[in-house]
């Protein structure tokens, strides 16, 4: 429930110019834990609510030019911790959202510091998320 509320109250910010930050700031600090089967974006809900901010996010930043929760993503949560969320399926897919972020420098960072991981993820069998992320990476390297 608590994720649901969160999604719509940040639904409304595309509406407004308010700053949003405060309401957003817990979720992103829960992101920074330690990555574990109950990490947030291992969560059924919590990688479904991670990615549709991440979308709203880019939505914001093309209607008003700011955006807020990727940025508090990529300043709270170490990249060695974004990184580690290929270890799962659902950890992948938020990943891929990351990967499609229109922030500046967010793109980059992600992507340079996922290059070993997506090597490493080759050669093993993948979740179904981890070879879209595998795909996503090569499109966005081509």
């Amino acid at each position: 429930m608590f994720f649901i509320v969160v999604v719509r109250l940040t639904e409304q910010f595309l509406d407004s110019e308010g700053d949003v930050r405060p309401i957003l700031a817990p979720l992103a600090t829960q992101l920074n834990q330690e990555f574990s089967e109950e990490h947030l974006v291992n969560n059924e809900c919590g990688h479904w609510v991670v990615r549709r901010l991440l979308a709203i996010d880019a939505e914001h930043l093309d209607k008003s030019g700011q955006t807020s929760f990727v940025e508090m993503v990529m300043e709270s949560v170490p990249l060695s911790t974004v990184v580690s969320w290929a270890g799962s399926n659902r950890g992948s897919f938020v990943l891929c959202s990351l990967l499609q972020s229109k922030v500046g420098g967010v793109h980059s960072k992600v992507t340079k510091a996922l290059a070993p991981v997506v090597h490493k993820l080759k050669q093993g069998t993948m979740t179904k998320g981890q070879e879209v992320l595998c795909k996503e990476f090569e499109d966005v390297n081509r």
